[in-house]
């Protein structure tokens, strides 16, 4: 009997210790949309402190969200509640866009913020004005308002703040609004909608079939309180944003349960949708009321592992990174990106499974690593660095447990124009001061001399824009040159300073803040 015991002990331990296998190929050379980031709002919320400010928008000390949402309030003249998070949030390189909820009760068919109203054709241009002036003063506090929606949820007659607008209504203000921003030399900031507050754009049809008025937007952008699977949208060439959704019906769940589902929604609205943005509800929760999910955090700002699993994307996914392509073989959900210098690349894998691990066996086409690095979200583990991983010629394996979510981050060796591009680390780049407004001093170091020195300044979409006379370093300079960039003219943002002696090429992300 006893030994009987023992050969099913030993049989069942077996049998738990198998663990499935798939196949990834992540393609280089597959290019995809370009993430512009991810996000949250904090529309009605008034203050955070610099750690909380850090736990959400830093990338080195939290989980690196690149994009806030902020509610424009309803008064005349137009102001916000959310200054200083706005402030906090574009400090550590995050992007702030606005979305009114509602215009003015004089100025609404209504006569009254709340219950839906339409916006007086009559008062067209007075709210024209108004945004405008709104993204001025915003402008005038530190903060540059990257994009403004036209109307949050024009569809939805909502008891609290609320407008109704048809498609025709959409496009029939838009060009006041794009003419309002022009005449305060505000043009760059962008315009979005519909905002729907499912995902789906019967609203843009009208601005979107007129040359002119589509020509105005910037972003079209919908909500997901429908809950399906992404459709694929025709987005007319603009750029593709989903800005809001949440569980506003579940009770509270901090766990990975709750963050499965939302991982495999990032997932599909990347991958399936192509979305060049993803936002989450509520950043956080007003002190103890946290009775469902529809913030990022807990009650008091205890963070919950949704909060983590879109830091997986988040904190490494940054403005600028394209999609890359990727097949599997099973239930796995991969995703992979690269940064806009070639040099970076971060694969996100989800098992999403209860059942147990699955070893994913990464096949590297048109690039190779030398390792890796995964952050790990998990039961026990919030985006939790763990040790590197070694990487043989193109293919290594990893083992994802159940209920997990890890990002692999990696330095890309590529072959670009019949030449190997890596990082050497004889090229040190120096830049001060990092953050900068609006000039910065660069140094290049290098011990190598006698050879030319060939530097340039890059937006996160690849786009050159400046490029410094190349020259040499030679004994006589100490090894280093300096260059001295003027960004007088340029917008707040993230570029790339690249440079290259002989085959070699170094680069350093600088931080331009107004």
């Amino acid at each position: 009997m006893v030994r009987i015991i023992v050969v099913c002990v030993l049989l069942i331990f077996s049998w738990n210790c198998v663990v499935a296998a798939e196949e990834v190929t992540v393609d280089w050379n597959d290019t995809h949309q370009v993430i512009d980031g991810f996000g949250a709002s904090t529309a009605w919320r008034s203050g955070i402190t610099d750690s909380q400010a850090d736990m959400f928008f830093s990338v080195d000390k939290g989980i690196g969200l690149s994009l806030l949402r902020n509610r424009i309030a309803p008064t005349i003249p137009a102001t916000t509640s959310e200054l200083s998070i706005m402030q906090k949030a574009q400090a550590r390189g995050a992007r702030v866009w606005s979305a009114p909820w509602s215009p003015p009760a004089a100025w609404k068919t209504n006569n009254d913020v709340n219950n839906g109203g339409h916006l007086l054709a009559s008062r067209y241009q007075d709210y024209a004005n108004q945004q405008a002036a709104y993204v001025d003063s915003m402008k005038s506090a530190g903060v540059n308002i990257y994009a403004i929606s036209v109307q949050n949820e024009p569809n939805y007659a909502a008891t609290w703040e609320s407008c109704e607008m048809s498609a025709q209504e959409l496009h029939d203000f838009i060009p006041f609004l794009y003419n309002a921003l022009a005449a305060k030399g505000l043009d760059s900031t962008k315009i979005l909608m519909p905002e729907d507050s499912h995902w789906r754009f019967d609203l843009d049809s009208t601005t979107m079939n007129d040359p002119t008025t589509a020509n105005m937007v910037d972003i079209l952008a919908a909500h997901n309180y429908d809950f399906g699977t992404p459709a694929v949208v025709n987005t007319h060439g603009k750029h593709l944003w989903e800005t809001e959704v949440s569980d506003v019906y579940g009770v509270f769940d901090s766990s990975m349960t709750d963050a499965i589902v939302w991982v495999r929604r990032i997932h599909n609205f990347l991958t399936l949708a192509e979305v060049n943005a993803w936002h989450y509800w509520w950043l956080f929760c007003p002190g103890s009321y946290c009775s469902n999910n529809q913030a990022l955090t807990g009650p008091y700002f205890s963070p919950t592992k949704r909060m983590y699993i879109l830091g997986n994307y988040s904190k490494f996914v940054r403005p600028g990174f394209r999609r890359i392509g990727v097949t599997s073989t099973g239930s796995l959900l991969v995703s992979a990106y690269k940064d806009p210098a070639g040099e970076t690349v971060a694969i996100v894998a989800v098992n999403p499974s209860r059942a147990g691990a699955i070893t994913a066996n990464f096949t590297l086409s048109g690039f190779g690593l030398n390792s890796v690095t995964p952050w790990i979200t998990s039961n026990s583990l919030s985006l939790a660095q763990q040790a590197d991983i070694s990487v043989s010629g193109s293919s290594f394996s990893y083992i994802l447990p159940a209920n997990t979510v890890a990002t692999l981050v990696g330095q890309a060796l590529t072959h670009i124009r019949g030449m190997d591009i890596k990082r050497d680390n004889n090229i040190e780049i120096s830049v001060h001061p990092n953050p900068f407004n609006p000039k910065t001093v660069i140094e290049v170091s290098s011990p190598v001399s006698g050879v030319p020195v060939v530097a340039g300044i890059y937006d996160l979409q690849g786009k050159m824009v400046k490029t410094f006379t190349p020259c040499y370093i030679t004994q006589n300079s100490g090894g280093v040159m300096r260059y001295t960039w003027d960004a007088g003219s340029r917008q707040s943002g993230i570029f790339i300073v690249k440079v290259k002696i002989n085959k070699t090429i170094q680069t350093k992300r600088i931080t331009l803040l107004k």
